[in-house]
C-alpha cells in the first residue's frame, strides 16, 4: 500500500497545531497573538508576490468587468471574535485558502478565491481596497 501524498504546507501546519507552549495554554490573547503573527509570517512570502498595478481598484470594478465564475467567495460564521480574512486566495496567490481554511476552523472565515483555469493574478486588488460588501460586513 503506497503511503498518502502529504504537501508539506500540511505538514508544516500540522507541527504547528502541535507546538507545546504552556503561555499559549494559560492566556487565550497569547494564543490569538501567535495564531496571528504565525498567519503574517507564513504569508509574507505570498505578499511579495504580487507587487505589479492591480488591474482594478476595487471590488467594483472588478465585478463589473469580470465573468461571475471567475471567482468565488466563501463565508463561515464561528463563534469567536477572530475572522479569518483571505481575499487572495485561490490562484490568486497560492496557499491562502488552504491555510486560512486550516486556521479558520473554530473562527469566522472570509474567503475571496481566483478560480481561473490560469491568470487569476488579475483578480488582485491591494487588501487596503478590497472593498466587498460581506467582508466589510463580517
Amino acid at each position: 500500500m503506497k503511503p498518502a501524498k502529504v504537501t508539506l504546507l500540511h505538514r508544516m501546519l500540522h507541527c504547528l497545531k502541535h507546538v507545546d507552549c504552556n503561555i499559549v495554554k494559560y492566556f487565550t490573547s497569547t494564543y490569538l497573538l501567535v495564531n496571528i503573527s504565525l498567519f503574517a509570517i507564513i504569508l509574507f512570502p505570498f505578499s511579495v508576490i504580487a507587487e505589479a498595478e492591480d488591474e482594478y481598484a476595487n471590488f467594483e470594478e472588478l465585478k463589473n468587468n469580470t465573468n461571475p465564475s471567475d471567482y468565488g467567495i466563501s463565508t463561515q460564521e464561528g463563534n469567536t471574535s477572530v475572522l479569518v480574512l483571505a481575499i487572495h486566495g485561490g490562484g490568486i496567490e497560492g496557499g491562502t485558502s488552504e491555510l486560512a481554511r486550516e486556521l479558520s476552523k473554530h473562527h469566522s472565515m472570509y474567503l475571496f478565491e481566483g478560480l481561473m483555469p490560469s491568470g487569476n493574478s488579475v483578480l488582485h486588488i491591494t487588501s487596503t481596497h478590497f472593498d466587498e460588501p460581506a467582508s466589510l460586513t463580517m
